[in-house]
């Protein structure tokens, strides 16, 4: 093979300036005036090919065969139809899959071993992370080659913002293992719609999962992902040829390579630096509570990187678990009010509280005795006890009934059952009537999570409001909201011990109860902390 030549000695031999008149410029997805392919097409297939390669893509050429009006009728266009997903797998396993960029010559590729359960929009995360993209530009899986029109890609979000309503299946709902289920099977992935950088995941292996494997690690692979807005593979292709030394420089093509890093070597591979950069995948929101999932994909960053790693630090991925005699204790106040409450229910004063001599047994029994709330038998005056109530409505625990609070039927079931109980719980957190005070509760709950940030203190609002909340008034950002938001999520961490006292800093179970409360339904019936 030809010595590489630096980038900055190619662009100088092709005697290239940046002020050069002759250069004609191209934009992404071909050369202007110069398409691939300029031969009479004797067949409607390679009319499409022609095309395909003039436009930049499939999507592009479809673009400009609908822009024709009446000299296309788009009636002739085939029904796109909604992907087939396989069964998820009943157990976890490790993929082998091997990404090619398509049409790269010399081949540029990976492989890579990772879960089989991640979903699409976590394997975005590794396709661009493995081959180095930057992801400055938008994407799409397909279960076909691309040039296949008849099946959709999955959605994006980006695909609900430009077409609000859009029907097809989100790939923050498909799992990998949804559309590679057997050795061979292969998936599509198109970035850049403009460069239309397309990939080919091919599964070549399947095996046990090992305890505590990392998501994705690079096994191998070869040559350096193209940089950035080069102009498609065709075009970068012939820089390379020129960088290699094989072609004459052109004036375009001189142009183009001004822009890459004169250390840019496109044989090179550092398998390190990939499997660093995966070891720093952002976090797996199909293991988050829906509540947080939600805000992150709310955020643009910086913001979303912001919450993203604070989501990291709290090892939502990894499971946590308690003995259930801790459980047990977590719930013995929420136990103790049910009790005092009985199969009868019990009447309420006129004013709506709890009758003085209950109130009283409570304060004894949560230990409150001494606290300076006069006799302590005044639920308006006895913060703990009233809050705690409050809780237990919420918690769907007790109702009001004609004037008496009552056991509802989740009451009475699980007030002998402290295990369930304290599961009862987690699973109706976080708390909240709408989105903004569950989204505020889901951040109480990191910031009980993730020690020594203080995240409530000091970027909870502006998370909410980076959401597109509107918590501005006349004096600015109003930095009190998250923690209004919140309450009735901080009420059931109150109750159930998760800080010793109103001054105390949280307790390890209090921790761990929130990491626990923060794992999705679907991580803890994996088996992570039941």
């Amino acid at each position: 093979m030809p010595a590489l030549r630096p980038v900055a000695d190619v662009v100088e031999g092709g005697n290239m300036t940046a002020g050069d008149d002759n250069v004609i410029p191209f934009p992404k997805g071909g050369r202007a005036g110069r398409p691939k392919r300029a031969t009479s097409p004797s067949s409607a297939g390679e009319l499409a090919d022609d095309l395909t390669a003039w436009a930049g893509g499939p999507r592009e050429a479809l673009g400009i065969l609908l822009q024709l009006g009446t000299a296309f009728n788009a009636e002739h266009l085939p029904t796109r139809r909604s992907p087939e997903l396989l069964p998820p797998r009943a157990e976890r396993a490790t993929y082998t899959v091997r990404i090619d960029l398509t049409g790269a010559r010399p081949p540029i590729w990976r492989r890579i071993e990772l879960a089989s359960d991640p979903t699409l929009d976590r394997v975005h995360d590794v396709v661009q992370r493995a081959m180095g993209w930057t992801d400055s530009h938008l994407h799409h899986f397909q279960t076909t080659p691309f040039s296949d029109m008849t099946v959709l890609p999955f959605l994006t979000p980006f695909d609900e913002e430009d077409e609000p309503g859009i029907e097809g299946i989100q790939e923050a709902e498909v799992r990998l293992d949804q559309v590679l289920g057997e050795v061979g099977d292969r998936l599509f992935y198109e970035y850049d719609f403009g460069d239309s950088w397309h990939h080919t995941i091919k599964l070549e292996s399947i095996s046990p999962r090992p305890k505590g494997a990392p998501v994705a690690r690079c096994v191998t692979g070869r040559r350096s992902c193209p940089p950035e807005d080069c102009g498609g593979i065709g075009s970068y292709n012939e820089l390379v040829d020129a960088i290699e030394g094989r072609v004459q420089l052109s004036p375009e093509d001189a142009e183009m390579l001004m822009g890459f890093p004169d250390s840019f070597n496109p044989a090179e591979f550092h398998i390190d630096s990939v499997n660093e950069s995966l070891e720093h995948l952002p976090p797996d929101l199909a293991v988050v509570n829906p509540a947080l999932a939600g805000l992150v994909r709310a955020l643009g960053d910086p913001e979303r990187t912001e919450l993203e790693g604070l989501i990291e630090a709290a090892a939502l991925d990894a499971p946590h678990s308690l003995d259930p005699d801790v459980m047990a204790g977590m719930v013995a106040h929420y136990q103790l009010l049910l009790r005092e409450v009985g199969q009868e229910g019990v009447a309420l004063t006129s004013a709506g509280w709890l009758p003085p001599a209950v109130v009283s047994r409570l304060c004894a029994g949560m230990g409150l005795d001494g606290r300076p709330y006069g006799k302590g038998n005044r639920e308006n005056q006895t913060t703990e006890v009233h809050g705690l109530r409050t809780s237990a409505v919420e918690l769907g625990l007790l109702r009001k009934y004609r004037g008496r609070l009552m056991l509802t039927t989740a009451g009475r079931r699980l007030v002998e059952r402290p295990v369930e109980l304290w599961w009862h719980i987690v699973g109706r957190l976080p708390l909240g009537n709408g989105l903004f005070a569950q989204q505020a509760g889901a951040l109480r709950l990191l910031d009980l999570a993730v020690p020594g940030v203080a995240i409530m203190d000091t970027v909870a609002t502006g998370l909410l409001a980076g959401a597109g909340w509107a918590l501005t008034g006349a004096q600015g950002l109003d930095e009190w909201a998250a923690y209004r938001g919140s309450d009735a999520t901080a009420r059931v961490l109150r109750g159930m011990r998760c800080w010793g006292d109103w001054l105390s800093p949280p307790t390890g179970n209090g921790r761990i109860f929130a990491r626990i409360v923060l794992q999705s339904t679907w991580q803890r019936q994996r088996g992570g902390t039941a």
